[in-house]
């Protein structure tokens, strides 16, 4: 990940696709946040030699793509993310309870992980609204019983999106992209939808 400057266009977030690299640019303040992705073991010849074996690869180069790739490879602000998400065999122990990343970190593929930790903070408030100190232990677990579902059918969703984005199959990929125009990516993040259409009690 590294940073260029903004351009012509600064509310305009893009994502190239592949098949091996992912390519997605996107606006902060005063400047886009520019993230290049691949498997480890293309990844590993350094970004420098990745950013040009993706140029390489592809057709058409727009002026931003070309700044993206070139700051990949020039700037020294960049640095190695290493994307993979974590699952928390165990949410509570006594009077101790892990919420947000702290008990599924999630992949940024769906973009939905800081809202389930807020949403997991609420269920977590409601659970313990007028909790005297003898029930903290039970409502706890309660709280790990009702939320984890949701929060780790999220972080499957996350997942299968990322295997999507993410792949180094040509024929994968070229199914892909012919698909994607008849069946939108809100069909991907359906089972987000419906967590979010769908939320907890909170009595």
């Amino acid at each position: 990940m590294t940073w260029a400057d903004t351009d012509s266009d600064p509310d305009l977030g893009e994502e190239l696709w592949g098949h091996g690299a992912f390519l997605g640019t996107y606006p902060v303040k005063d400047r886009l946040g520019v993230i290049l992705c691949g498997p480890r073991d293309r990844t590993r010849i350094g970004p420098d030699e990745f950013s040009h074996r993706t140029r390489a690869g592809l057709t058409h180069i727009s002026t931003r793509t070309d700044t993206a790739l070139r700051e990949v490879a020039t700037n020294p602000e960049k640095y190695y993310w290493p994307l993979y998400d974590r699952r928390c065999a165990r949410w509570s122990l006594g009077r101790v309870v892990a919420l947000g990343d702290a008990a599924a970190g999630f992949l940024p593929t769906a973009g939905i992980g800081a809202a389930m930790a807020i949403e997991s903070a609420t269920v977590l408030a409601g659970h313990l609204d007028e909790t005297g100190p003898e029930q903290i232990t039970r409502q706890l677990s309660a709280y790990e019983r009702a939320q984890r579902p949701r929060v780790q059918a999220a972080q499957d969703n996350s997942r299968s999106l990322a295997r999507l984005m993410f792949n180094t199959s040509r024929a994968i990929a070229i199914t892909r992209d012919i698909v994607a125009p008849i069946i939108p990516i809100s069909a991907a993040l359906r089972p987000i939808r419906r967590l979010l259409d769908n939320q907890p009690a909170l009595d």
